[in-house]
């Protein structure tokens, strides 16, 4: 006897932790919420300035928000704090 397969929740995309960011860009948008510049995230996590620079841009466009600003919002409206 076959059973239903078990309702699951739907979860939307903007509600999801994280929203589809890498461990890396999770990192890179938690120290900018905390303020940091690109050179001092840089010198925390190993990458450099520019490839800083690329991950804050894909962050924005993950997220659909504008700037630095935008990913500090809305890494703490979900609860994640600064540090």
């Amino acid at each position: 006897m076959a059973y239903p397969p078990p309702e699951r929740e739907v979860v939307e995309a903007s509600d999801a932790p994280g929203h589809g960011l890498s461990p890396r860009e999770r990192k890179v948008v938690a120290l900018v919420a905390e303020g940091k510049s690109n050179a001092q995230i840089a010198m925390a996590t190993g990458l450099s300035p520019s490839t800083v620079k690329d991950y804050v841009a894909n962050a924005c466009h993950k997220l659909g928000v504008e700037g630095r600003v935008g990913l500090a919002v809305w890494w703490i409206e979900r609860g994640h704090g600064t540090g």
